[in-house]
C-alpha cells in the first residue's frame, strides 16, 4: 500500500492475482469503498474493519 491509499501488488515469473485480490482491484477501479481485514492491513496501517476508498491499484511483473 502507498501513502496516498494506493495497492501496487507485484509478482514474478507466471505468478497471477488470486480470486480475492482480483475482485480487490475491480472495486478499486470502480471507485468503491473496500474493507481491509486481519494483521496485514493492520501492518498497513489500515484499520481492519472500517471501510476506506483506496485510490488506485497497480500490478507490477518482475523477472
Amino acid at each position: 500500500m502507498t501513502k496516498e491509499k494506493g495497492i501496487v501488488e507485484v509478482k514474478s515469473g507466471n505468478g497471477q492475482l488470486t480470486q480475492g485480490q482480483k475482485k480487490l482491484f475491480d472495486d478499486v477501479k470502480a471507485g468503491r469503498e473496500v474493507t481491509p481485514v486481519g494483521e496485514n492491513a493492520r501492518k498497513a496501517g489500515l484499520t481492519p474493519g472500517e471501510p476506506i476508498r483506496m485510490t488506485s491499484c497497480k500490478l507490477e511483473r518482475r523477472c
